[in-house]
């Protein structure tokens, strides 16, 4: 089965890059891998790259797209020929990594003697010369013909022309044609009113040909060129776009250019292509391929697809040296031609190319690193590895640009939401920068992937350049964990259990930062906490708003949040908090948490509306309850709201505490009562052997502990009989 996916990736020039469409400084590619699950090891890659002003691929559809293809990777390439055929650089794109992988993964897209290591073809090429003022030009010129060029290509229309006049003419008056010949470009920067004029004033430099005089689609001027030119016309943008729903031998009979000039990538591949050639052959017009400054990737595709063809012409090909961060291959010019080198090597490096898109970079799990291609398949599922952090790992580096999780439902009915990962990779990044995390240092995970806690800490690990170490979900984490800790997640039960042994409370304490979620901490225990120094918070967040966006430091038995840099706060007329963060583009999302905001960047968290009891018009906290009963009664506590026909709501207690005796009720209303003042005492008491948990969690069920109760309805004592005035 195939399996795709792209990463994005930036070539920058070493140069700025002069056109008459103005200067490029960098190029945006795509690549896009594509690899058979039976032998993951083993990937084609193709190069997906747009040209501003030039490429007809539509940039604010593409990531779109691109998902498209890698979740429809299995169809046949005609039929994704026809899905994308208005994405010509994708088509370009998938055709090269498809036969790439079909001929091994080998960066061998045609079988032809261009990558044959004994005797490699060299295929005659033209410098290139950028525009530029006149000495910048002349200076490429002698250091190309220096290099061995002979054949010259020359982009003119951007500067005046009378200097682009007197760059031809110094050229002429040191080479003659038969030593040099010369090819212009216009990129469409002649006037149709003035192009015959211009083409007059160019003929006198023996001009082998000029491209795309005038802008395209404007076809009865341009054939009126062509016929009248004293100068070969060759077309270029004329061809783009063409390849869909255009009779390209039609076009080609009623224009009679004398040159095409053909790149794949700008055409719609290298089946459009073909038919250009095709086409352009039964004419008698002649024609050479380009790049449209690809990356060596596409590069070396369209040099195979040039070679299996019998055509003297130089091409034009000689654009891999451009780019500063070109990926390395066996790509090189030497004396006006390009081939492969027998004695160098493909060096595809993943972790640079994914510096844009943060996901596909790698990492690092007890000590040993793994690249995106180590997840396609269960087979590779590292010893000791958790099959959640695997699946969660498989999804981070599939194509897509979200990925979907569950809320908690402790806000209101569990849903599914899809979260857009470069989000995820700024909410790391901001949690890793706020709390100060160290490169290189251990995250310990101990928090399950399946949910939006665990998952974050791995792409803290990854953003942070973190070794993530494993550790057991339930129970006490720590336990088999005797390595410096740089920065971990906890829920209040994995802090509270570490604390009951003394080997465990050192490691945890020992731990550089902790953060705790999820649920409150119990007060008895943040006197031990505080002996870190702030070293240990608790934190606010939720599924919505991915992770945390407030933290309060255990420094003193007052628990105050900060929010993180860009996130606002608001409460609405139910006092309701509202959050808006511009790190992660979340707008104005309404929680179901009451709180007190103390300023624009701090607040107090009182408890959830939807926990919120509403006894007789009074508003009870339930949190307000358990706090004040963690001491007194050494059990696991719940207060759940009940429904009351006179009181409208009321708390009602639910207690785990195995082996119950019917004098335990009597005893626990009387602590209660010491315990409370008589507006929070509760309406009955429920005593529980153990708490049902929601599934593949470690927090209560409130549902069901609230349903039970109900359908249990004798079982609950009023609290009224246990209390004598």
């Amino acid at each position: 089965m195939l399996k795709a996916y792209f990463t994005k990736y930036t070539l920058k020039f070493k140069v700025p890059a002069g056109t008459s469409r103005g200067y490029l400084y960098n190029r945006l590619s795509w690549y896009m891998v594509i690899q058979d699950t039976k032998q993951p090891a083993i990937f084609g890659i193709g190069d997906c790259g747009l040209i501003p002003g030039l490429s007809i691929d539509p940039v604010d559809s593409l990531d779109e797209k691109l998902n498209w293809l890698c979740d429809n990777i299995h169809l046949p390439l005609n039929e994704l020929r026809k899905k994308l055929k208005s994405y010509p650089a994708l088509i370009f794109a998938v055709e090269t990594a498809l036969w790439d992988l079909q001929n091994g993964g080998k960066r061998k897209v045609f079988k032809t003697d261009f990558s044959n290591k004994e005797n490699p073809m060299r295929i005659p090429i033209n410098g290139l010369i950028w525009m530029g003022e006149p000495d910048y030009m002349i200076k490429q010129i002698g250091e190309k013909i220096d290099d061995g060029f002979n054949v010259l290509k020359l982009k003119v229309g951007a500067l005046d022309f009378q200097k682009e006049l007197n760059v031809l003419q110094h050229i002429r008056s040191h080479y003659k044609e038969k030593d040099l010949e010369i090819r212009l470009d216009a990129n469409g920067a002649f006037s149709p009113d003035e192009a015959l004029k211009k083409l007059e004033a160019l003929s006198p430099f023996s001009i082998q040909s000029i491209e795309q005089p005038i802008k395209p689609d404007q076809h009865s001027k341009l054939t009126n060129i062509i016929k009248r030119s004293p100068i070969p016309i060759a077309l270029d943008e004329e061809l783009i776009g063409k390849h869909i729903n255009t009779d390209k031998h039609q076009m080609l009979s009623v224009l009679k250019p004398h040159y095409i000039i053909l790149k794949p990538s700008l055409l719609g591949g290298f089946y459009h292509t073909q038919e250009w050639i095709t086409s352009a052959e039964k004419l008698d017009i002649k024609w050479w391929i380009t790049s449209a400054l690809e990356s060596n990737i596409g590069l070396n595709a369209i040099a195979q697809f040039c070679s299996t063809f019998d055509n003297p012409l130089p091409q034009g090909l000689g654009t891999g040296q451009l780019y500063t961060n070109n990926i390395n291959s066996p790509l090189t010019i030497e004396k006006g031609h390009i081939f492969s080198h027998p004695n160098k090597k493909w060096r595809i490096d993943f972790s640079k190319l994914a510096k844009e898109q943060l996901w596909f970079k790698p990492i690092k799990i007890e000590g040993k690193t793994y690249i995106p291609i180590d997840f396609s398949q269960e087979k590779n599922l590292p010893k000791g590895l958790d099959q959640n952090l695997f699946h969660f790992l498989q999804k981070w580096y599939d194509s897509k640009l979200h990925i979907t999780f569950k809320t908690s439902g402790s806000t209101g009915k569990p849903k599914t939401i899809r979260l857009i990962k470069k989000m995820m990779l700024n909410s790391a990044e901001r949690t890793n920068d706020y709390f100060k995390i160290r490169e290189g240092g251990n995250a310990l995970l101990c928090l399950s992937t399946e949910h939006i806690a665990g998952a974050m800490m791995v792409v803290r690990a990854i953003a942070g350049k973190l070794n993530l170490i494993i550790a057991d979900h339930f129970g006490s984490p720590l336990v088999n964990i005797d390595k410096q800790i740089e920065f971990t997640a906890m829920v209040p039960t994995q802090v509270v259990n570490s604390l009951q042994q003394k080997t465990t409370a050192n490691r945890l304490l020992r731990i550089e930062k902790t953060i705790i979620g999820g649920a409150p901490l119990e007060e008895k225990y943040l006197p031990v906490l505080m002996k870190t120094l702030g070293r240990i918070w608790t934190t606010y967040g939720m599924t919505e708003t991915i992770s945390h966006v407030a933290a309060a430091p255990l420094i003193n038995d007052k628990i105050v949040y900060e929010v993180l840099p860009g996130v606002e706060l608001w409460t609405n007329k139910s006092g309701k908090l509202i959050i808006s963060d511009n790190c992660t583009g979340i707008k104005k999302i309404e929680t179901n948490d009451i709180v007190h905001l103390i300023d624009k960047r701090h607040f107090i968290w009182k408890g959830r509306a939807g926990q919120v009891i509403n006894r007789a018009g009074y508003k009870i906290s339930p949190d307000e309850i358990i706090k004040k009963l963690k001491t007194p009664l050494p059990y696991p506590i719940i207060i759940l709201n009940f429904e009351h026909p006179k009181y409208f709501q009321v708390p009602v207690l639910a207690i785990e505490k195995k082996d119950t005796r019917p004098s335990d009720y009597p005893q626990i209303a009387k602590i209660i009562s010491k315990s409370l003042p008589k507006k929070l005492w509760p309406a009955g008491i429920h005593i529980f052997d153990r708490f049902p948990l929601r599934k593949n969690a470690i927090k209560p069920d409130l549902q069901f502990l609230a349903q039970t109760i109900q359908e249990n309805s004798e079982k609950i004592f009023n609290f009224d009989d246990f209390i004598h005035p």
